[in-house]
This record gives C-alpha cells, sequence and structure tokens, in this order.
C-alpha cells in the first residue's frame, strides 16, 4: 500500500464534496492514508499505547473520522490487519510480461517481493509479531488471508502454461513453495542479514537460481509454450525450408 502526502488526505477530511462529503476517491485516498499512519503509530507506541487522539493528530484527521470510519480503536487495528492484498497483486498481474512460465513467475515473485520490503511492509510485520503475542486471536487466518492472491495468481499462471497439471492439490502446494522460497525466504534473508544483498541485481540472481532448483524437481514449472503448427509457421522460415529442400534436389 502505498503511502500519501498528508495534505491531500487532509483536504479530504476538511473539504467536503458540495454533497456534504468526500467524493469516492478522495474518500479512498483518505482511507489509505489513516490506516497508513495508524499502522506506524501502533508499530512505535504498541497496540496498547496508541490512542486515538495520538492517530488522529498524526493523520491530520478528526478523532470524529476515525470514529465514523471504524467505530474504536478495535475497529481501527482490525482494519489494519485485515488490509486487502488483491489490489496489489491485481496491479502485478496486469503487469506481468509475455514470455515463459519462468520469466512469468520471475517477475510476479519479484515483484511482490520488492513490495515487501519496504517500510511499510516492514511495519506490518512487527505489528503482526506484537499482536501474536499479545492478541493472537486479531492474527488467526489474517495472514493466510493476505498471501492466498498471490498464490492463487502463481497457481493460475502455472496451469495456463501447463494444462496437464490438473492435480489442484499439488498446484497448490507447488505455488506455495514458490511463495515461501521466492518471496518469504529472501525477505528473512535480506532483513536479518543473512548473506543476501538487497540490490535488484542479487535479488533477481538469487531468484532464478532458487527458481531452477525447484523446476528440477517439478516437471510443470518447466512447461514450454506449444511449437506453432505448419499452418502458423512464418513465411520466412517456410521459405528456408523450401530453399532447403530445392538445395537438396538439386
Amino acid at each position: 500500500m502505498k503511502r500519501q502526502p498528508a495534505t491531500a488526505p487532509q483536504q479530504a477530511d476538511r473539504q467536503p464534496a458540495r454533497s456534504g462529503r468526500p467524493s469516492q476517491g478522495a474518500s479512498a485516498l483518505l482511507g489509505d492514508h489513516i490506516l497508513s499512519t495508524a499502522l506506524r503509530q501502533f508499530v512505535l507506541r504498541g497496540v496498547d499505547g496508541a490512542t486515538i487522539e495520538g492517530i488522529a493528530t498524526a493523520a491530520g484527521v478528526t478523532k470524529r473520522t476515525l470514529y465514523l470510519r471504524y467505530g474504536s480503536k478495535e475497529g481501527l487495528l482490525r482494519a489494519v490487519i485485515g488490509l486487502d492484498s488483491a489490489p496489489v497483486v491485481a496491479d502485478i498481474a496486469a503487469a506481468a510480461p509475455s514470455g515463459s512460465l519462468k520469466e512469468r513467475l520471475l517477475f510476479v515473485a519479484g515483484s511482490y517481493l520488492d513490495l515487501s520490503l519496504t517500510p511499510e511492509a516492514r511495519d506490518f510485520t512487527l505489528l503482526m509479531d506484537q499482536i501474536f503475542h499479545s492478541r493472537p486471536e486479531l492474527v488467526d487466518g489474517a495472514s493466510a488471508a493476505r498471501v492466498k492472491p498471490l498464490i492463487d495468481l502463481l497457481a493460475t499462471l502455472i496451469a495456463a502454461a501447463a494444462p496437464t497439471a490438473n492435480d489442484d492439490e499439488r498446484l497448490r502446494f507447488v505455488s506455495a513453495c514458490l511463495f515461501d522460497l521466492l518471496v518469504i525466504g529472501p525477505r528473512l534473508q535480506i532483513m536479518h542479514g543473512h548473506g543476501l544483498e538487497n540490490t535488484a541485481e542479487a535479488r533477481a540472481r538469487h531468484l532464478e537460481q532458487v527458481f531452477d532448483l525447484i523446476a528440477a524437481g517439478a516437471p510443470e514449472l518447466r512447461a514450454q509454450p506449444p511449437p506453432p503448427s505448419r499452418e502458423t509457421a512464418s513465411p520466412s522460415a517456410t521459405s528456408s525450408t523450401a530453399s532447403r529442400a530445392s538445395e537438396t534436389e538439386t
């Protein structure tokens, strides 16, 4: 989720549309800003130490705005924990290049890894760790729901490239392994300084090496697009074939 400058949410909060309410776009902008600010406040001050007043001040909005949107500090905390990753994954899917299955999967995993290393994503991890020890009931299912869109996307890409991979259970298993080894593993190595440099080149090289290792034992990841049929062969290829045949006859 992208951080927004404070001025835009403040304007959305303080300058309602003619109907008396912010426009839909301004309301969404304000909501993103509030959740981003609340996340940071919960991390800095702890779940118990953060207050509605403090979050409102940091976000540049009124306490009334927070109560109207989330009802209470508990409601705001639940909204932060329940941040939906589906829109982010949809953007990654839309930007994925055409090419081999390997290229597409590495692009998707690499893009998600990049996002998971942003300051806001690190804050989210710190908050989830904090809540896990103090309020484990809030964490139950939240992490699984957050990564599900990405695992679904990986499974969709594999299934499209390897139509014979019709074992859904295995497909989900392979996709989950890709997520663990191409996103979670490298992220932990980078965050804890375990030998993987946090540069685009180092990350790309690491992901490719790991992917090749996984693909050695997962034939569905080695799927190649079918060769073009004779009807769809390019004119240059047809001409070259005809030329070689003529030379053979002579």
